[in-house]
């Protein structure tokens, strides 16, 4: 059942946060009114009832030192200084006119420098042509290959078998 405080005891704890810390508070609280409230039960009523205690406004103080001012223009707290250096290529990088295969579909994209309606990325993968009077359903020799590779057979688009 939830318990109400009387003005009296709001007031005690509002006058009582500024000297003392919480288990104090919570110990000089609970033998004054005979109550056995937890540190917990007490820090929810101060904050709820938004007592404040004073200690900490959560800013620098005025002549505050900075913990890396001796730090600065040393080379040492550059942020992400070994992250990014110039000439590296991250692993996953495609470039233009790179090829991958759809899982879903399993037919052959390549990657065009056009820009992209639907994000906005300066470029995309589009369907590879089929080529010279060959079936739609043919797949270049990565595909197939990619198939062979991981046990996936497609007799047309929509139907695939695991061996």
């Amino acid at each position: 059942m939830r318990y109400r405080y009387s003005g009296k005891q709001l007031s005690f704890l509002e006058r009582n946060y500024k000297k003392m810390c919480l288990r104090t508070l919570a110990v000089a609280f609970n033998k004054r009114y005979g109550i056995n409230k937890t540190e917990g039960e007490i820090r929810s009523t101060l904050r709820n009832h938004r007592f404040l205690s004073g200690r900490s406004t959560g800013r620098f103080e005025k002549g505050h030192i900075a913990w890396n001012k001796e730090l600065k223009g040393k080379g040492i707290c550059k942020a992400n200084s070994g992250t990014f250096r110039k000439g590296n290529v991250p692993t996953n990088l495609r470039r233009i006119g790179s090829e991958r295969i759809d899982a879903r579909k399993g037919e052959v994209l390549i990657k065009i420098k056009e820009r992209n309606p639907y994000t906005g990325s300066p470029t995309r993968f589009k369907k590879k042509a089929s080529g010279c009077g060959k079936r739609k359903t043919e797949r270049s020799l990565k595909a197939q290959l990619y198939f062979l590779r991981t046990g996936i057979i497609r007799t047309s688009m929509k139907t695939i078998w695991h061996v």
